[in-house]
Parts: structure tokens; C-alpha cells; sequence
């Protein structure tokens, strides 16, 4: 407690009680954390934002593609999610699919079909670092780290 002297209204001096009160920027506290849910050990399912493709060969080379959605069709249709300029992909060829937190490639009947590893496949879980041949072009599954900013 401090005693501050001042005038009131009426123009007298009188002393007052003032209370010494701290700085707010003493008493606050800043956290900045960085918090990783885990949507699979609470069953809940979210988005797989960690997941990607990057395309390492063919005539999109260097693009890639969040897989963010719990289905991506591929292909060179306008309406696929991920268009590729590839004359030997089909117009709807592949289907990427999360499913019981594990990615599922579906070949769509494609014409020169899908390969995962060298083997074709219609059905097949994969995993990050699995390379996907369609046509002319190679996708690669990749799995982003998790970090705060």
C-alpha cells in the first residue's frame, strides 16, 4: 500500500491509499506449445493431412498432392482431384482411399492398369515410400512430419 498526496474537487490537499498493484506483464505467463492430436487413439477420424503424393516421373514431374480428403480419384479427367497430363493414364484410373487408418489404392479398370512396387494391383493397402506406377507416371507416397510453427 502506498499513501500518494493529491487535491480533491474542492481544491485541498489530502493524502489517499493507493494499492501498489503489479505489472501485468510480470504475471502473465505465455505459453506457446505445440499440441499433436492423436485422432487414432481416441477413435475419432479426422483428416490425413500428413499424407502426399509426389510425382517423381513422368509429365507432371515435381508436382504434389495432399491427400487430405478420404477419397482421391486420379486420373485425366477435369472432375478427378488429381489430374494428370499423361496420355497413358485412363480419364478415372486410380482411387486412393484412407480405410481403417490405412490407405487403400483401387484400380478403376484402367486401360494400362496400376502398379504399386513393379506388381500390378487392383486392391492393395500401402504404405509412405510405396511407389505408384501409372502410365508413364510414378506417385510416391510420402508422409510429412508433424511440426510446430
Amino acid at each position: 500500500m502506498i499513501l500518494e498526496e493529491g487535491r480533491n474537487e474542492e481544491g485541498r490537499n489530502e493524502e489517499r491509499e493507493t494499492v501498489d498493484e503489479p505489472d501485468w506483464r510480470e504475471s502473465t505467463t505465455i505459453f506457446k506449445a505445440c499440441v499433436k492430436p492423436n485422432l487414432v487413439d481416441q477413435g475419432l477420424k479426422g483428416r490425413n493431412s500428413e499424407y502426399f503424393l509426389e510425382i517423381i516421373e513422368g509429365p507432371d514431374i515435381g508436382q504434389s498432392f495432399s491427400l487430405q480428403d478420404a477419397e482421391v480419384f486420379i486420373g485425366r479427367h477435369g472432375q478427378c482431384e488429381l489430374v494428370l497430363h499423361d496420355p497413358e493414364v485412363s480419364r478415372r484410373h486410380l482411387k486412393i482411399a484412407l480405410e481403417e487408418n490405412s490407405l487403400w489404392l483401387d484400380d478403376l479398370g484402367s486401360t494400362n492398369g496400376s502398379f504399386v512396387n513393379g506388381q500390378r494391383i487392383t486392391h492393395l493397402s500401402v504404405l509412405p515410400g510405396d511407389r505408384i506406377q501409372i502410365g508413364q507416371s510414378v506417385l510416391v507416397i510420402q508422409r510429412s512430419p508433424l511440426a510446430c510453427i
